[in-house]
Order: C-alpha cells, then sequence, then structure tokens
C-alpha cells in the first residue's frame, strides 16, 4: 500500500490551528468478524453493508488480531484481547488456539500494537493477571482500558456501575510507573512543575495563553526598562551642564 504521510507543512498548519472541525473520523470498514464478542456493539447493529478500505495520513487500525498484522509501519493497531485464556474463550466464543494466535499476532516489534481491554462485569477480576501476563510475554507498546457501553434493552448484565469503576481506576491508576518523586509521593497533592507544563503543551488554549501572557510580559518589561533609561539620560544631562 502506497504510503501516505505527513509532511513539515501538515504538522506546521496543525500546530498553529489545531485539528481541522471534522478531521478525526472512526470508520467501521466491515462488519465481517469471526468472533462473537458479548459486548460487540457493532454486531448488535446488526449491519450487512460494506465499505471501501480507506487510507488516511494517520491510521488506527481496530481488529480482532486473529489475522496476521500487514507490513503497514505508518499506523498504530489496536487489538481488542477482552481477559485471558479462559476469559477470552468465554466472551468471545473462539476455543482452541486463537487466544495465542491472536497473542502471537500482537507481539511484533516491528509494529506499534496495542491491546484494547474492554472491561464487563465478566472480565473485572481478570485485570490483573491480564497485564501481567502480556507486560512479560509480549512487546506490545502497552494497553489501553475502556468500560462496557450497552446497547438500549440489553448488557446490563454486563454493565459496571459507577461505583465499581472508581475502585476499578484507583487499582488501575496504582499500577502506572511512579515519577522521579518516587512510589511513595502523595500525588493527590502533587506540586511539580512538569505535570503543569505538559498540561500547557497537550492543550492548544493554554499554549496558546501561557504565549501571550509571556511576550505581553517582556513588551512590558522592555518598555519599563527602555522608560528608566531615558530618565537616566535626562538626569546625566542636566547635571553634566551648568546653570
Amino acid at each position: 500500500m502506497e504510503k501516505n504521510g505527513w509532511s513539515l507543512k501538515d504538522y506546521l498548519r496543525i500546530g498553529f490551528n489545531g485539528f481541522p472541525k471534522g478531521g478525526l473520523c472512526g470508520i467501521d470498514v466491515t462488519y465481517r468478524c469471526n468472533l462473537k464478542c458479548a459486548h460487540c456493539y457493532f454486531r448488535a447493529q446488526g449491519y450487512e453493508d460494506e465499505l471501501s478500505l480507506r487510507f488516511f495520513k494517520s491510521n488506527v487500525v481496530f481488529t480482532n488480531g486473529t489475522q496476521s498484522l500487514p507490513q503497514w509501519h505508518d499506523c498504530k493497531f489496536v487489538i481488542s484481547v477482552p481477559g485471558t485464556k479462559r476469559f477470552y474463550q468465554e466472551i468471545t466464543g473462539a476455543g482452541g488456539s486463537t487466544y495465542e494466535r491472536v497473542k502471537e499476532n500482537a507481539n511484533r516489534s516491528d509494529l506499534n500494537v496495542i491491546v484494547s481491554y474492554c472491561i464487563t462485569r465478566s472480565n473485572i477480576d481478570a485485570i490483573d493477571e491480564f497485564i501481567d501476563e502480556w507486560k512479560r510475554d509480549t512487546s506490545i507498546k502497552g494497553i489501553f482500558f475502556e468500560f462496557y457501553t450497552p446497547v438500549k434493552g440489553r448488557g446490563d448484565n454486563l454493565w459496571v456501575d459507577w461505583k465499581e469503576r472508581d475502585i476499578i481506576l484507583d487499582k488501575l491508576l496504582s499500577k502506572k510507573l511512579p515519577c522521579t518523586l518516587g512510589p511513595d509521593a502523595d500525588c493527590t497533592r502533587c506540586g511539580c512543575i512538569l505535570p503543569v507544563f505538559a498540561c500547557i503543551l497537550s492543550h492548544k488554549r493554554y499554549l496558546v495563553t501561557s504565549f501571550a501572557e509571556g511576550a505581553l510580559g517582556k513588551f512590558k518589561e522592555h518598555l519599563f526598562n527602555r522608560h528608566h533609561s531615558n530618565k537616566k539620560e535626562v538626569r546625566y544631562e542636566n547635571t553634566t551642564h551648568p546653570a
């Protein structure tokens, strides 16, 4: 497939103007999936139409990972794996060596592969073991977690309520690597400047505001210095000329 990468002009345009309205989209290319995940929103809709394959400058491909990944180095692959082997087989309906095949396809150090874990009531207990297993056995770039969204009229048995979500989120946050302050730092009362800088750099509104405030401050400093410099010159002239 022909590469359609980013140019310097693209980066500058996005950097100064942000993403254009409607510049981000998600496309379900096909409804034909060989798994039957209980939490799948797309399968619940009953779609039967196909879209042609589209390729943009920045691409994220979501897949179940049962097929070998193509050699597309200019995109990210997200593979859905809802649990360790026992949970995976119960949720997807896939038996045999499917789980091992997905794991092998995801273990591609030459590609940018991330695993997606949809948290439902049926796989809550597998989270810790799943993280340890995939961190130990694969070279994936990371795992992102999402909570199951039910379809109206069905799926309530898989939904995780708000109180339980808070407990799960606390558990996931506790597994994050500590910063340079060490694992005993009280992050709930963080006073480090680095998160502030990170927030500024990742939010255009804060970045522009910070830049404007800095530029205005420098301009005021320049005017102040210039004003006082002129006053010194006037006083110097008055003291060197006799009355």
